[in-house]
């Protein structure tokens, strides 16, 4: 917070960074703070019982969406807006999923260590195959990339094998140099009409003719140039999309590319009951706006300077280390401690790609997560 504070100061845009940094005040004060406090009773019963909650409020949303991809199509185009009004696209819903996926795996291997047997164990397996069915129906690249990388690191902790751990790096390290290694232009287009798992996964490596790449790799250009334009204030809290294009020097774009906020002429209704019930807290929407950085670390990076993409780093990196302190107790390997730790990990490597910690509903689950390992470490070090 401090971070942001400073580069508030010194914001290109005060106004917009204002409100950014109120936001942020808002959810880490409520989310963090104010749960953490003990006023609700033990922090890690509260935030157990607030992913549930959480969960099973989700899954209307969730059935909802693939409802909407059964008339749309189980494509990638048919995920873009599945879940609207409820999330805004595919990948916003997808990074709130796979917490939610990962709070049901856990209750699930929660369930098969507890006795007696009754039906919890049925009821979280199931609810963790659906979810997981709508990961993978998500069409979430990102996504998909860091619940493979959770599930890959737990295996690899379960088995307690070097040799294995080798095995499957190098695995994993041939099948990285086959699919990167293959010319950009014969790759598929993950946007292209029809564009299946098989299209999603090879896009991961085109930069040369997939949009959502070649747009991705655009931003995070603009972000290390407005980082070197004023690299220890940034240009303060909320503003990349109003100054990455002027610090690309309006360069090259492609079909994704926007030229920033536009007149409030261009505002179009995306979805209405009537003409004037809306179903959503923000009904308008810019005909093109100018979007964020898809990186946590690098719109840090552009809108804090190199000290606010420091502090976030390592409060990411201090709680995912606090975590794997905490695990050394076996009884916190099965507990909401271990859920905290492998969610914060996933959104950790879901942050290079995407970012969503201004939406509520993906930082009340990733707040969540740090508050959980935070309560834990500072009971274990009172005992």
């Amino acid at each position: 917070m401090a971070s942001s504070f400073v580069s508030l100061v010194f914001s290109t845009n005060a106004v917009v960074s204002l409100k950014a940094v109120l936001v942020q005040v808002v959810y880490i004060c409520i989310y963090y703070f104010t749960v953490s406090s003990s006023i609700f009773g033990d922090p890690r019963i509260v935030w157990k019982r607030a992913f549930l909650m959480y969960g099973g409020s989700f899954l209307p949303v969730m059935f909802f969406a693939m409802a909407m991809q059964a008339t749309l199509g189980f494509d990638r185009a048919g995920s873009n807006r599945s879940a609207f009004p409820f999330f805004t696209d595919h990948t916003m819903y997808s990074a709130a999923l796979t917490f939610v996926l990962l709070a049901f795996i856990f209750q699930m291997i929660a369930a098969f260590g507890a006795k007696p047997v009754n039906g919890r164990r049925i009821s979280f397996v199931l609810l963790s195959v659906i979810c997981a069915l709508a990961l993978f129906l998500g069409y979430c690249r990102a996504a998909w990339l860091a619940f493979g990388a959770i599930v890959l690191i737990g295996s690899l902790l379960w088995l307690r094998s070097w040799k294995v751990v080798a095995v499957a790096l190098i695995a994993a390290g041939t099948l990285a140099l086959m699919l990167f290694g293959r010319a950009g232009a014969s790759l598929p287009n993950a946007s292209a009409n029809g564009a299946g798992i098989k299209e999603m996964f090879l896009s991961m490596a085109n930069t040369h003719t997939d949009p959502s790449n070649m747009e991705r790799l655009d931003r995070w250009h603009g972000a290390l140039l407005m980082a070197m334009e004023r690299p220890f204030t940034g240009f303060g809290p909320g503003t990349f999309q109003f100054s990455y294009r002027s610090a690309l020097n309006n360069g090259p774009s492609n079909t994704l590319s926007t030229g920033g906020p536009m007149n409030p002429d261009y505002i179009t209704r995306d979805w209405s009951v009537g003409n004037s019930v809306m179903v959503r807290s923000n009904p308008q929407v810019l005909f093109k706006n100018g979007g964020t950085a898809h990186s946590e670390y690098l719109l840090a990076l552009s809108e804090m300077g190199f000290p606010g993409a420091m502090a976030f780093t390592l409060l990411v990196v201090a709680t995912i280390y606090s975590g794997i302190r905490l695990m050394r107790k076996k009884s916190n390997a099965r507990g909401i401690e271990a859920m905290a730790l492998a969610a914060l990990t996933a959104y950790a490597i879901h942050g290079v790609f995407n970012n969503f910690l201004d939406d509520a509903k993906v930082a009340f689950l990733f707040w969540g997560c740090v508050s959980i390992i935070g309560s834990a470490q500072r009971k274990a070090t009172d005992c």
